[in-house]
């Protein structure tokens, strides 16, 4: 649909959220999960916070090269899922910006120019959370060698902060009524409008 159409009709909504807090919500769940499954994690991050770049990064090298495959794997279950549902997903890179009013590149995967139901909406965003947690903690209850389960307790606590922002648009779904209609289009940034209108809004353009 033309964004011209979504922006001029009034039975299109846009969806945002809240930018600023969905990070302040991501960091509050890693440093509690993380001193849950890493206790004095927090304080190691402060006491080393002042070392040299290279040398504190060959130290998290290789969990960085861990949570970089987690973070495509996690991307891909979205890709699956909408693929699955019929839908045409691609991916796509943005710049974000953090608590530190730093841009960080975030990658996503979106379905544009079409159509989606809010229960196919709620499948895509919640299935990289179900599937990777339930995975690991699985994993946990194996007899598995410490340094496995170490990667295992890592790609839980990084994939559960990591999905809040998903979880916080989950919810919000659930909150609209079943037939809401969402459809996301690309301004130089990615937008997302919804209707609550079902038979005018599924019609074919």
């Amino acid at each position: 649909m033309d964004l011209e159409v979504l922006n001029d009709d009034p039975g299109w909504i846009e969806y945002t959220i809240p930018e600023r807090k969905i990070p302040l919500v991501v960091l509050i769940t890693l440093v509690v999960l993380g001193e849950l499954f890493f206790p004095g994690v927090t304080v190691w991050f402060v006491e080393n916070a002042g070392r040299d770049l290279g040398e504190l990064l060959l130290i998290i090298a290789p969990k960085l090269g861990v949570l970089v495959a987690m973070t495509a794997i996690h991307e891909g279950i979205h890709y699956l899922v909408s693929k699955r549902q019929g839908r045409s997903p691609q991916f796509g890179i943005t710049l974000q910006k953090t608590l530190w009013l730093l841009k960080e590149p975030i990658p996503y995967v979106v379905t544009l120019q079409e159509r989606i139901p809010r229960n196919e909406m709620i499948k895509a965003l919640i299935a990289p959370l179900i599937v990777i947690d339930a995975i690991a903690l699985g994993a946990l209850l194996l007899p598995l060698s410490g340094d496995v389960i170490y990667y295992v307790k890592l790609i839980l606590v990084v994939n559960t902060a990591g999905s809040m922002q998903d979880l916080y648009n989950v919810i919000r779904l659930f909150r609209l009524p079943g037939e809401a209609i969402f459809v996301n289009v690309d301004d130089g940034e990615i937008r997302t409008f919804y209707s609550l209108r079902h038979n005018e809004s599924t019609a074919e353009p």
